[in-house]
C-alpha cells in the first residue's frame, strides 16, 4: 500500500538557509554561491536518480544551469531575511517502478508549476534501503519565490 507524503515550506535566509546549497543537496552536484562566496559539494551523496530543471517559454535558457538560477535569484533577494524558494518534498510510490515514477514527478511538474509560469528545479531522490525497513523513492522540487514575468525577468 501507497504512503503518502507532501510537504511545502519556504526556504529563508532569516532561518539561515540557501537557495545554492538547497539545490546542490537535492541535485547531489556542486555549486558556487557567488552570494556567500561559498562552495556547496554534495557529489558523493548517494540515491540521487535525476534532477533536472523544467523551464516555461519565457524563461531565459541561462536558468537550465542550476547555478546560474540559484545564484541569481540569492542575489534578487537581497534582504537578509528573504524567502528564496517553495520547497516540495513528495513520496513517491513503491508500488510503481522508477521510471512511472520519474514520468509521473515529470508529469506533475510540467503541470501543476511549469504551466502556471514557474521554474521548477525537480530531484528524485531512491536512498538505498536499510534493512527491514520500506524503501522511500521521494522527489524534491525547488521553485524561485517571485513568479517569472513575461518578459522572463
Amino acid at each position: 500500500m501507497g504512503c503518502y507524503h507532501f510537504h511545502l515550506n519556504q526556504l529563508s535566509r532569516g532561518k539561515g538557509q540557501s537557495a545554492i546549497a538547497s539545490a546542490a543537496y537535492r541535485a547531489g552536484a556542486k555549486l558556487e554561491c557567488t552570494y556567500y562566496g561559498e562552495v556547496s559539494d554534495y557529489t558523493r551523496k548517494g540515491g540521487v536518480v535525476l534532477a533536472e530543471i523544467h523551464l516555461p517559454q519565457q524563461a531565459p535558457e541561462r536558468f537550465k544551469d542550476r547555478e546560474t538560477l540559484w545564484n541569481e535569484v540569492e542575489w534578487i533577494e537581497g534582504n537578509k531575511k528573504a524567502q528564496l524558494a517553495h520547497s516540495f518534498d513528495i513520496a513517491l510510490m513503491n508500488e510503481f517502478s522508477m521510471e512511472e515514477n520519474i514520468e509521473l514527478a515529470r508529469r506533475f511538474v510540467e503541470e501543476q508549476l511549469v504551466a502556471r509560469g514557474m521554474i521548477a528545479d525537480l530531484a528524485i531522490h531512491d536512498p538505498k534501503k536499510a534493512k527491514d525497513k520500506i524503501p522511500n523513492p521521494h522527489m524534491h522540487i525547488m521553485v524561485p519565490i517571485r513568479p517569472l514575468q513575461e518578459d522572463g525577468t
